[in-house]
């Protein structure tokens, strides 16, 4: 096994202008009684390296990405005396991490954000990442009361807020996401509604806030973890839950909801909504809309032994009935050149194909087998195949 002195071997340690991250490596590697190292200043994202002849010279390069080093094997003493919220820490990917980790070793204000609003923390380095800004001025800035803290953010500055943001563990949060956080949290009703969870994380509080028809079902309180697969697939159900919801008689839609417990019910729940949406909207449309009784537009990409264009709206219910999703929803943009549907049959594999328009050409929207689920990786990379050919 390679020893941590020979992953450190060659003299080549970084300068920032803080010395944060020299100070920080150094201590781990000592703690790890590896005492054979020695660093010296160099301008900003560069680092010196020995050379041959013993020389030595500046180069440009990277900073060191510290997590290789924290969960080396010889870690774990140290790795160990460290609180569990400062463990997570080294697991956040990206810049975040050493921001995250310099601020946990050098900032006391810091490390109390840690405890109470590890998402504030969060937040603020987000931020700081995107302006760019020093960190001697970021941890000055934390040294400041949250209230102020939060309204920099325009976060608002209630107890309520606070006692959200401490539900939430530190987990990395894009940009768009954290925007509608701040947003949610300016909202009372839905403030209060997040009072009612005992923990929250991101995936829970994207779901609530894109779909306020989870918030009539009893699982709401109660949404499992989910790895990114099924967070897919529950986010794709309500979404169509939602659209249908819409078309139909929203209360009707609520009233099925009502009865979702788990997971299962709520699939459950989206295939009668979907039997429903795709009984009464062809019925509804036809009789109000005569442009819907004729032909669909000529199909974009011709089809081959697998795949069938869908040229009639009477199929496309049919279609959306048989697979138990709502595909019967594109039927407008359909007929506006903007999207077009075709069947997928082949061996032990049944799905609906959607495409959509991108300027001149036509890109893969969707692969759907039935209940909305996805279909395997070779299917998907057979229909961008076909797709790839029949453009040319």
């Amino acid at each position: 096994m390679m020893s941590l002195s020979d992953m450190t071997s060659e003299t080549e340690l970084h300068w920032d202008e803080q010395h944060q991250y020299l100070q920080v490596r150094a201590q781990l590697l000592r703690e790890m009684g590896v005492q054979a190292f020695r660093f010296h200043a160099a301008p900003a994202g560069h680092c010196v390296r020995a050379t041959d002849e013993g020389t030595q010279q500046v180069e440009p390069c990277e900073l060191p990405f510290i997590p290789e080093l924290f969960w080396h094997p010889q870690a774990e003493p140290w790795r160990n005396s460290f609180a569990e919220p400062w463990q997570k820490l080294f697991q956040v990917p990206g810049t975040h991490s050493l921001l995250l980790l310099q601020l946990a070793c050098h900032s006391h204000d810091a490390r109390c954000l840690l405890h109470t609003t590890p998402l504030l923390l969060w937040l603020w380095c987000q931020r700081a990442v995107g302006l760019d800004t020093r960190f001697c001025d970021l941890q000055h800035a934390l040294h400041r009361p949250r209230q102020e803290l939060a309204r920099e953010l325009g976060l608002p500055t209630v107890k309520g807020a606070f006692r959200t943001l401490g539900k939430f563990p530190l987990e990395p949060w894009t940009r768009t996401d954290s925007n509608k956080l701040i947003q949610a949290l300016h909202d009372p009703a839905f403030r209060a509604e997040l009072s009612h969870h005992r923990a929250l994380s991101r995936q829970r509080f994207l779901l609530l806030w894109d779909y306020p028809l989870l918030r009539h079902m009893p699982m709401r309180n109660a949404l499992p973890p989910m790895d990114e697969a099924q967070f897919w697939q529950t986010e794709n159900t309500l979404r169509d839950m939602q659209m249908m919801a819409r078309q139909l008689e929203q209360e009707s839609a609520t009233a099925l909801a009502r009865n979702c417990r788990t997971l299962d019910d709520l699939q459950r729940c989206h295939d009668r909504i979907a039997d429903r949406f795709n009984d009464l909207e062809l019925e509804r449309r036809l009789a109000r809309d005569a442009k819907l009784k004729e032909p669909f537009p000529q199909p974009p990409l011709p089809g081959n032994a697998h795949i069938t264009p869908i040229t009639h709206i009477a199929d496309l219910y049919h279609e959306g009935k048989t697979m138990r999703h709502c595909v019967g929803g594109y039927a407008f943009d359909i007929i506006c050149g903007k999207y077009f549907a075709y069947r997928l049959h082949m061996p032990d594999t049944r799905a609906t194909i959607g495409l959509k328009r991108a300027g001149s050409t036509w890109i893969l929207a969707e692969v759907k087998a039935a209940c909305n689920r996805k279909v395997s990786r070779d299917i998907e990379a057979s229909v961008t195949a076909w797709i790839a050919e029949k453009r040319g």
